[in-house]
C-alpha cells in the first residue's frame, strides 16, 4: 500500500511521504511488540490466578474436612451440656490439693 502512494506522488514529496511511511512501519511495529509483551504478561498472570484460585480451593476443602473432624471429637476434659467440668472437685480446690483438678487420666481422650 505504501508503494502504491509513493508512486502517485510527485517526486519532490516522495521523501516525505518514505520517511512518514517508514515511521508508520516503526510504530506499527513498536505496537505489535507490546501487545505480544502484554500478552505473555497477562496469559502468566492468569496462569498464577488460577494456580493461586486451585489451591485455595483445595485449603478451604481441607480446612473444612478439619472442622467436622473436630466438631465430631467434642470437648476434651471441658465443660458439657449442662455437665460441671469434668475432674474438677470443689474440696480439692478449697484444701489446696491440685487446684480442683483429676489427674490428667481423667479427660475424655487424654494426652
Amino acid at each position: 500500500m505504501g508503494e502504491e502512494l509513493v508512486g502517485l506522488i510527485g517526486e519532490p514529496d516522495k521523501p516525505e511521504v518514505e520517511k512518514n511511511l517508514d515511521d508508520v512501519d516503526a510504530t506499527w511495529t513498536a505496537a505489535q511488540s507490546a501487545w505480544a509483551s502484554r500478552q505473555a504478561a497477562l496469559d502468566e498472570a492468569l496462569r498464577r490466578a488460577t494456580n493461586f484460585q486451585d489451591e485455595l480451593i483445595r485449603m478451604l476443602e481441607w480446612l473444612q474436612r478439619r472442622g467436622e473432624e473436630l466438631a465430631g471429637l467434642g470437648p476434651i476434659g471441658g465443660y458439657r451440656r449442662g455437665r460441671s467440668w469434668r475432674g474438677w472437685s470443689p474440696s480439692a480446690s478449697k484444701t489446696g490439693g491440685n487446684r480442683g483438678w483429676g489427674p490428667i487420666s481423667q479427660c475424655r481422650r487424654g494426652w
